[in-house]
C-alpha cells in the first residue's frame, strides 16, 4: 500500500465508521455502560503493557475470595462510565487492520486493541466475578474438524484461520486450567461453538444467518435435557451420549474435578445451507 491508501499509520482502518454503523443498527448511540439493565463487561488488550483491560460500570471488578490460592489472574479494571461504543471501539481493533484506540488510565497511556488477543472467550473473567455460579459462553471458530484445501482459499481466509488457531484454541484450554475451577463450589461452565467455519469475520451480510443458525444449535442442545438443572449438572456417560459424531463434538476441559464442557456443532444449519449452495453452483458449472 502507498501512504495515500493507508488511512492510519497505526492500521489500515481507523474504525470510527464501523462503530457508527454498529451503534445505529443496535440502537447504542449515546448509551453508557451504566445504562444497561444487567452488568456489562467489555474487554480490550493494551499493546503498551500487554494487560487485559476490562470496561464495566457501575459494578467494579472485585475478584471473589479464594480458598488457598492467590489471585494471579489480574486484569486491569477501567472504572469509567464511558459510552458503550467507546468500549466497543477499543475491543474491535484487530492488529494491523484497525488503528489502536488511544486512552489514558491513571495517567498511563494505553493503545487498545481486540480483547481476544489476551482472551478471546473470557469465561474466566466471568468466573472471577462475585456470586457467579453458572457461565454460558460462546466461542466462534476453529474446532479441528475442517477438511479444507487451503491451497484454494483466499489470503484473508488463511489469515483468520491462523489467528484463530493461535488464539482461541490455546486460550480456551489455558483458561480452563485456572486453579479457581478446581475449588469447591467453583462456577459451572458450558461453552458452545455453533460451528460457523466457512465464513470469516468480515462477512457482515451474513450476520443474521449466523445468529439464526447459532440459535437453532443452542435450541437443539437444550432439547436434550428435560430440565435446565440437568444441563448444569456434572455430566457423565449418559449426557455424553447425547453429543456424538457426526453432528456433535464434546470436550471435557480443565482439571478432572472441574465442571467445564465444550460442545461444537459440526453440522450447523448455516454450514449445511452453504454446502448445499456450493453443490448447486458446481452442478450448474458442470451442466452448462
Amino acid at each position: 500500500f502507498t501512504k495515500s491508501k493507508i488511512k492510519s499509520r497505526g492500521g489500515l482502518i481507523d474504525g470510527a465508521r464501523v462503530i457508527e454503523v454498529i451503534a445505529e443498527e443496535a440502537g447504542l448511540t449515546g448509551i453508557k455502560l451504566s445504562q444497561t439493565k444487567k452488568p456489562l463487561y467489555i474487554t480490550a488488550t493494551d499493546l503498551n503493557s500487554g494487560e487485559e483491560i476490562v470496561f464495566g460500570f457501575p459494578q467494579e471488578f472485585k475478584p471473589r475470595k479464594r480458598t488457598g490460592f492467590k489471585n494471579y489472574y489480574r486484569p486491569v479494571f477501567c472504572p469509567k462510565d464511558i459510552l458503550i461504543t467507546e468500549a466497543l471501539r477499543a475491543t474491535i481493533g484487530l492488529p494491523v487492520l484497525f488503528k489502536p484506540y488511544p486512552m489514558k488510565l491513571k495517567g498511563k497511556k494505553m493503545a487498545l486493541l481486540d480483547g481476544g488477543i489476551r482472551d478471546t472467550c473470557p469465561f474466566r473473567l466471568a468466573a472471577y466475578l462475585p456470586d457467579v455460579k453458572h457461565i454460558f459462553a460462546s466461542v466462534l471458530g476453529y474446532a479441528g474438524e475442517q477438511k479444507v484445501d487451503f491451497n484454494h482459499q483466499d489470503i484473508p481466509h488463511l489469515f483468520f484461520q491462523f489467528l484463530d488457531i493461535s488464539t482461541t484454541l490455546s486460550q480456551v484450554g489455558n483458561a480452563a486450567q485456572d486453579a479457581l475451577f478446581n475449588e469447591q463450589n467453583a462456577p459451572i461452565v458450558r461453552i458452545v461453538n455453533p460451528g460457523i467455519f466457512s465464513l470469516n469475520p468480515g462477512a457482515f451480510k451474513k450476520s443474521r444467518s449466523i445468529m439464526l443458525s447459532a440459535y437453532h444449535t443452542v435450541k437443539d442442545i437444550f432439547s436434550k435435557f428435560k430440565k435446565m438443572q440437568d444441563f448444569w449438572h456434572k455430566w457423565g456417560g449418559g449426557q455424553a451420549d447425547n453429543f456424538l459424531k457426526p453432528r456433535w463434538k464434546l470436550q471435557k476441559l480443565g482439571h478432572p474435578e472441574s465442571n467445564i464442557f465444550c460442545i461444537t456443532d459440526l453440522k450447523s444449519p448455516l454450514e449445511k445451507e452453504l454446502k448445499r449452495k456450493s453443490l448447486k453452483r458446481r452442478f450448474k458449472k458442470i451442466f452448462k
